[in-house]
Formats: structure tokens, sequence, C-alpha cells
């Protein structure tokens, strides 16, 4: 063998000894893909955990409205039975004053009929 031919294979064997390993660095790029993976499916579970909270949220939200919405319907109606109440007693009274002076006035016309007699 001679030095030029020695000289090359020291060289052949220098540059593929500071290659990069092509196996580690598809090691490396299958670790990062999991990696990607994982990330994404945790980041997925993150994002249905804040989706389903919203949900809930706007849930509550809709089911207060419509409990003060509810309360509200009921108050109304509850001061619209007690002014028709007080209104019904109002009637009932004057009723009963136009009765008594009803009878008051027949009363009045016995007696003058009585006196004229």
């Amino acid at each position: 063998m001679n030095v030029s031919t020695i000289k090359i294979s020291l060289v052949i064997l220098l540059i593929a000894g500071c290659s990069p390993d092509h196996k580690k660095n598809n090691i490396d790029l299958n670790e990062l893909s999991e990696i990607k993976t994982i990330d994404e499916s945790a980041l997925e579970k993150e994002w249905q955990a804040i989706i389903e909270l919203r949900e809930k949220n706007l849930q509550s939200v809709v089911e207060n409205q419509a409990f003060d919405n509810e309360k509200t319907l009921l108050e109304d109606a509850d001061n619209l039975q007690n002014r028709t109440e007080e209104q019904l007693l109002k009637v009932q009274v004057r009723e009963k004053l136009l009765a008594e002076e009803a009878l008051l006035e027949s009363i009045k016309s016995r007696a003058a009929d009585l006196v004229t007699q």
C-alpha cells in the first residue's frame, strides 16, 4: 500500500468518524415526533376541558337567567293578584255603601209616606 492510499483511507475514516450518526438522528426525530404527538394530545385535552368548562358556565348563566326571569314573572303575578284583590275589596265596599244608601233612601221614603198618611 502506498502512502497516498493510506492518506485517502485515513481521510475517509476521519470523515466517516466525524459525520453525524444517522440512526441517532432518526431516533431523535422519532422521539421528537412522539413528543409532538403527546404535546398535541395534551393540548387537545386542555382545549376540550376549557370548552367543557365554558359550556358549563354558559349553561349556568342560562339557568340563572331563566331562574331570574321566572322569579320576576312570579313577583309580577303576585303584584297583579294583590292589586286585583285590593280593587275587588274597593268594589265590594262601594257596593255595600250603595246598598246601605239605597236602604237608607228606602227607609226615608217609607218614613215620609208614614208621616203623610
